[in-house]
């Protein structure tokens, strides 16, 4: 099975300039642990529930006046949509991810794939 076939195709950015609290409320209202950081589908990073509360809450950062860039973690692992889901889960697993943006051949934002999702799979699916 490919990522393509599992993913969210709805994903939802906010710019790397917001503040902590504008993302912290997009998350609560997506319902979600996460949200994908930067602008007309190209994403530059991602802020997790868990970076808000090490990055911004620990140190008693101001939410309102922090902006998602000083908190968020830049360092992403990414795949294509085409790529198998089993294989994806094991890179992710070994990269400690819970979530990896799905990019197209230039480059775009497509989706996201969560681990949990992917590892549900049927092992025999890893080849497809």
């Amino acid at each position: 099975m490919q990522v393509s076939e599992l993913m969210l195709r709805n994903v939802t950015l906010v710019a790397k300039e917001d503040s902590v609290q504008v993302a912290a409320q997009a998350i609560a209202d997506l319902d979600s642990r996460f949200i994908l950081v930067g602008t007309d589908d190209r994403v530059t990073g991602i802020l997790t529930i868990r970076d808000i509360l090490i990055r911004l809450v620990a140190p008693g950062l101001d939410p309102a006046a922090t902006p998602v860039s000083q908190v968020m973690s830049s360092s992403l692992f990414t795949c294509t949509e085409q790529e198998a889901a089993k294989i994806v889960a094991t890179r992710m697993a070994e990269h400690g991810v819970e979530q990896m943006p799905v990019l197209d051949a230039g480059g775009g934002l497509v989706g996201v794939i969560i681990r949990r999702v992917a590892e549900t799979l049927d092992p025999s699916d890893a080849t497809r």
